[in-house]
C-alpha cells in the first residue's frame, strides 16, 4: 500500500501491477481512474501456459505483454513492482516489457 500511495495509472498512462507466487506469474495494466484493467498477461494462458517460474520464462511474458501493450495503442505505462525487489523475475519483466518497446 506504501508504493501505491505514489502511483496511479490513467486511461493513457495504466499502472503495470506483477504479482508472481511459487508457481506462476501475472502481469496487468490498470487504469486507477476507472477501476478497469486494459491488458492482461500470465503463466496460466494456453499460449503461454509453458512458461516456468524462471528469469528467461520472465522475459518473454514481459515481452508478450509489451505487445499485447502496443496492439491497445499504449506506449507508456507506470511500473508497480507491488512491493517486490526490483530483482529477478520482476526485472525480468520490466526488462522484456521494455524491449517490446513500451517506456517506463
Amino acid at each position: 500500500m506504501h508504493i501505491r500511495k505514489q502511483l496511479a495509472g490513467t486511461a493513457a498512462r495504466p499502472r503495470v501491477s506483477v504479482f508472481r507466487s511459487n508457481r506462476h506469474m501475472y502481469v496487468q495494466a490498470i487504469d486507477d481512474a476507472t477501476g478497469r484493467t486494459l491488458v492482461s498477461a500470465s503463466s496460466l494462458e494456453k499460449d503461454l501456459s509453458s512458461l516456468k517460474n524462471t528469469v528467461e520464462a520472465a522475459s518473454k511474458l514481459g515481452d508478450a505483454f509489451g505487445k499485447r501493450l502496443i496492439e491497445k495503442d499504449l506506449k507508456t505505462v507506470v511500473f508497480d513492482r507491488n512491493g517486490y525487489k526490483y530483482h529477478g523475475i520482476v526485472k525480468a519483466i520490466a526488462e522484456g516489457t521494455r524491449k517490446a518497446g513500451i517506456d517506463f
